[in-house]
């Protein structure tokens, strides 16, 4: 079901648009990424979700709700985070937390229940430490539980990884994959292994306009050609047999083996070809295509 919708979103800037007729669906207790190249547009969509910046054109539907560009009412509940949170240093973890409860009017009771919910469930330590002497990783942790201490519908999140070690990375993402458990993520970000490990849908976004959006799987299957990893001592002997092949679409020549994309053609032309020579092949396998190939096949259909 539906939480977000925008519809023919349009956002100038002078004479610069931004945004492009902007399409994006958010479903309801999902991981939406929001994929793009900085500079696609990406962080005008969530300055103009935050009513940071105004539109000039489109809808935006909320739970069913179309908002009016001064429908305030909405950010009760949406929480937004972004890519470098920045806390008061001289604070403690627990005083950030219970300013934000103060904020959403919570009494003493949800305030305590809420902040050793979001200490198990996020990894919270050190919450009574100045925020000061926090890591960057346990930087984001917190910036992640006062997002969630607001209880919101929705949390947008804009590049939250950006500043992550790969091990505080793993973790942070192993977080959010919980989160979406109760409530709906849309997860901006340029690192496209992130959207293919967590996201349920993704958007592809480049100037400013949405190129392909839908479930990971099928974003990815139908953009890619099929690919086959060829294994041999003799790439150049291989490459030149196949070079005049009708049903091959490219050959490329990586380091130790050859990459061959097929046109619609079926593997067993290549089996047979690759059979019918006399040079030693040690593997044939599928190239299991990702999300980034995906991501340039698109870009490159969608050259302007």
């Amino acid at each position: 079901m539906p939480l977000l919708t925008i519809r023919g979103l349009n956002k100038y800037y002078g004479n610069f648009k931004a945004l492009d007729e902007l399409e994006l669906t958010v479903n309801a207790n999902e991981i939406y990424g929001f994929i793009g190249k900085n500079g696609a547009g990406k962080t005008t969509t969530l300055n103009v979700l935050m009513q940071l910046s105004f539109y000039e054109s489109g809808t935006i539907t909320f739970d069913g709700k179309t908002l009016n560009k001064d429908d305030y009412t909405f950010k009760k509940m949406v929480a937004y985070m972004p890519d470098v949170p920045s806390f008061p240093p001289y604070l403690k973890g627990r005083e950030i937390l219970e300013l934000t409860a103060e904020f959403c009017g919570y009494d003493s009771k949800k305030t305590l229940e809420k902040i050793h919910e979001l200490k198990d469930s996020i990894g919270l330590l050190r919450l009574n430490q100045k925020v000061g002497t926090y890591s960057r990783g346990m930087v984001q942790r917190l910036a992640l539980a006062n997002a969630l201490m607001q209880e919101p519908r929705l949390i947008i999140m804009d590049e939250p990884t950006s500043a992550l070690d790969p091990i505080g990375r793993r973790a942070f993402l192993t977080i959010i994959k919980s989160v979406a458990k109760e409530t709906s993520v849309l997860y901006s970000t340029h690192i496209l292994s992130e959207a293919e490990a967590i996201c349920d849908r993704v958007g592809l976004i480049e100037q400013g306009r949405m190129l392909k959006e839908g479930p990971v799987s099928q974003v990815i299957a139908p953009a890619i050609d099929t690919t086959y990893i060829i294994d041999t001592l003799h790439l150049e002997r291989i490459k030149d047999m196949l070079t005049d092949q009708t049903w091959i679409k490219a050959i490329a020549q990586k380091e130790k083996h050859l990459e061959v994309t097929l046109t619609d053609a079926t593997p067993a032309k290549l089996f047979s070809a690759l059979a019918s020579v006399d040079e030693k092949i040690t593997a044939v396998y599928e190239k299991v295509p990702s999300l980034e190939d995906a991501f340039v096949e698109v870009l490159n259909e969608n050259t302007l």
